[in-house]
């Protein structure tokens, strides 16, 4: 008995509480990540070349830790999505009677992993895909100060552009034409919410292939 309880709780551990656990680490660095992102753009008020360098300054320290973080988690995320597609592939299986066991067990087992293994891939794509929304909300706002700063004027006439205003130009026009930044799962596919349509697609498409073939598992 107490080695069936064992095996019992290593088993939904590793098929439930430890996955769900990674995609919400995950999900939280990269909904901060996003927020700070979001957050840059406080810097720049007032909006002159001294608030832009420290913008500047800030951004690139940000970005080195968003790179730290891509490359020490892109892994993990791929194993995470792979995983938690996998799992929906079972549990489609197991709900549309392809798999030789019935039992209300293996049902109920298969309606959580359904549910838990929706929750995290959801989770990890639209958390990480919330670090490029912020950058292009960001570079969208930054446009519209660069075509203000152009069109500013004093007292109703055209102001001559001076020496900090075309510098100011130029290195919001740097951070504007940069790409926006994206988390990958292991290098291999950029992680953005087009992935969820995809997913979904495929997990439908061979659904439906296999109960037509009626492939038992």
């Amino acid at each position: 008995m107490i080695i069936l309880g064992i095996a019992s709780f290593v088993y939904y551990t590793v098929q439930f509480i430890f996955p769900s656990l990674l995609s919400l680490t995950y999900s939280i660095i990269a909904w901060n990540i996003s927020k700070a992102v979001a957050n840059l753009e406080l810097l720049l008020k007032p909006a002159n070349i001294d608030t832009l360098i420290r913008f500047l300054d800030t951004r690139k320290k940000l970005t080195e830790f968003v790179k730290e973080f891509e490359n020490n988690f892109r892994i993990l995320a791929f194993l995470l999505l792979w995983y938690d597609l996998v799992s929906l592939l079972k549990a489609f299986i197991m709900l549309m009677g392809l798999s030789k066991i019935h039992s209300f067990i293996a049902k109920t087992e298969a309606i959580l992993i359904l549910i838990s293994s929706s929750v995290s891939f959801l989770s990890t794509v639209s958390y990480a895909a919330m670090i490029p929304e912020a950058c292009i909300a960001m570079k969208r706002n930054l446009k519209e100060l660069h075509q203000n700063t152009l069109r500013h004027d004093r007292d109703g006439e055209d102001s001559p552009l001076s020496g900090d205003k075309i510098k100011f130009l130029r290195l919001l026009k740097t951070v504007i034409d940069d790409e926006e930044f994206y988390l990958t799962a292991w290098g291999l596919v950029k992680i953005s919410k087009s992935i969820i349509l995809s997913a979904l697609g495929a997990l439908i498409t061979y659904g439906i292939l296999l109960h037509g073939l009626r492939i038992p598992f």
